[in-house]
């Protein structure tokens, strides 16, 4: 399912399963905060282990041609902080990117 405002906001959310072998939830949340800066959400949670697979949080400013994510993943067994910069059309495949407005 997902769900899209005005403001280009989005929650994307699903239910994947495999018989005997997986249940999750995963969640993605795409929050406008001002017109270059938005704020992402995501979540994988297992129902069958009971525990969260990943979690991701990240900050992300967008110029005209480039960008800068700063991203914190919580995993079961490792962490990670990372700043990623992006030059348009390099290092990146192209697709639709949120608009922050």
């Amino acid at each position: 399912m997902r769900l899209k405002d005005r403001r280009q906001d989005e929650l994307h959310l699903e239910y994947n399963y495999s018989s005997g072998n997986y249940k999750e939830i995963h969640y993605k949340l795409n929050l406008t905060l001002t017109q270059e800066l938005g704020l992402e959400l995501e979540d994988r949670y297992s129902l069958k282990e009971g525990l969260n697979i990943e979690a991701v949080y990240a900050l992300v400013y967008r110029a005209q041609c480039w960008s800068v994510r700063l991203e914190y993943v919580d995993r079961p067994l490792d962490r990670s902080l990372a700043a990623i910069f992006t030059l348009t059309g390099l290092g990146e495949q192209r697709r639709p990117q949120p608009t922050f407005r």
